[in-house]
């Protein structure tokens, strides 16, 4: 398969994170623990409201320049 064709599956991927978001700093959370660094899972803890926001604003403009990067090689 061609490249561009990659990055629209990728971005197709992120689109269906996006919702699961919430769960997946969870987990993260979780692996802190298990890591034994209690500090940084507190943080996490306290903040997933935020940090959720945040990664999905951050998700956004990746998922365009995928879509921008496969369309491009699509109609060249």
């Amino acid at each position: 398969m061609d490249k561009h064709i990659y990055y629209i599956i990728i971005a197709f991927i992120l689109i269906a994170m996006i919702p699961l978001m919430r769960h997946i700093i969870g987990f993260r959370i979780l692996v802190l623990r298990w890591l034994k660094w209690k500090s940084m899972a507190d943080f996490h803890e306290r903040n997933i409201d935020r940090l959720t926001l945040i990664v999905r604003i951050i998700f956004v403009p990746i998922i365009l320049y995928l879509f921008y990067l496969g369309y491009t090689g699509l109609t060249a």
